[in-house]
């Protein structure tokens, strides 16, 4: 009985230390992402507009960027056959920072992406990412972009 009353108060006991010393994972993996496209078909050519968004559900402001500068939120492309994943996020800048760069508690922000159709037709799979020293963090789920 003694032993079974223990092991019931050392697991909250070890929970509470745990949740005071802080979390596993860095703050950048508990970013939420989601991912929004329009249309989500279409011709060799034409353009699709992606949008990217992110909420940062901590308590930390958490600093997204690309590996230099520029937008601190892309897309990865699976090509339909192959499983390659391109990256779509944007090139080098003159360094500012934007919005997307710091994502401060609480906050959503977006980043809108043009891409156009590739040469591959086929069901495309896209998946918004937050970059964290030019590494894609947190996917989210993913969206088809159907290409014809």
């Amino acid at each position: 009985m003694t032993r079974s009353t223990g092991a019931r108060l050392a697991a909250p006991l070890f929970a509470t230390a745990l949740l005071a010393c802080g979390s596993l994972l860095e703050p950048e993996d508990w970013i939420r992402m989601t991912i929004e496209a329009s249309p989500t078909e279409i011709a060799i050519g034409d353009t699709v507009e992606l949008v990217a968004i992110a909420f940062n559900p901590t308590a930390e402001p958490v600093w997204a960027t690309p590996g230099g500068c520029g937008q601190g939120l892309g897309v990865l492309a699976e090509e339909p056959g192959t499983g390659v994943i391109l990256p779509l996020w944007g090139g080098p800048s003159l360094c500012p920072i934007f919005d997307s760069n710091v994502l401060e508690p609480g906050e959503t922000d977006s980043v809108t992406i043009s891409w156009w159709g590739m040469g591959v037709r086929g069901d495309w799979r896209v998946r918004a990412v937050v970059l964290i020293d030019g590494r894609p963090h947190s996917p989210s789920g993913p969206l088809t972009v159907t290409v014809r």
